[in-house]
């Protein structure tokens, strides 16, 4: 709830309005977005009392995600990952493997919520597997996704619709 209420408060920024008038309403596959209006893009996440929003003039997903270790996590990425993040995970030393997991997801997730899709969506696109990059899917949008560094033992990815991430506004909001 209080995400909610901070991404109406930095959406109100943008539409030089009170934040109780920012309306919302959600795409059929459950986006978020401006209810009636051309206003910009948007994208909100949350993990363990961090929030991230991002801000853009075009289509932009985002994702964090805090960093905790994981039982087998080379089988989770077996299961929902691209391939290259999969032989990234497996080749990470045991120490490190929960950070190139959680890097991965969180890439792999702003691509697809960038797409309006989400993670429960059939796909077998392929996103950069790196830490930035772009891509181009076939018969669409060129896709541009970069790592961010918001805070200790969280790992953060944005994507937008174009060749470069470029200009995008991202707040951190702590819960509290």
């Amino acid at each position: 709830m209080a995400s909610r209420w901070a991404l109406r408060r930095v959406l109100a920024g943008y539409l030089g309005c009170a934040p109780a008038a920012v309306e919302l309403e959600s795409s059929e596959q459950g986006k978020p977005r401006l209810r009636g209006s051309e206003g910009p893009e948007f994208n909100l996440s949350h993990s363990e009392g961090l929030a991230l929003v991002a801000v853009a003039d075009r289509a932009v997903g985002i994702d964090v995600e805090a960093i905790r270790p994981r039982r087998d996590l080379p089988a989770l990425a077996e299961r929902a990952l691209p391939p290259d993040d999969v032989a990234a995970v497996r080749s990470a030393s045991p120490a490190e493997q929960a950070s190139v997991f959680h890097a991965a997801w969180a890439r792999h997730e702003a691509c697809l919520k960038c797409l309006g899709t989400g993670l429960g969506a059939k796909t077998s696109r392929q996103f950069p597997p790196s830490g930035v990059g772009n891509c181009r899917l076939a018969g669409e949008r060129a896709l541009a996704v970069e790592d961010l560094d918001v805070a200790p033992g969280y790992a953060a990815a944005v994507a937008v619709a174009d060749e470069e991430v470029g200009p995008i506004v991202c707040r951190s909001l702590w819960a509290g």
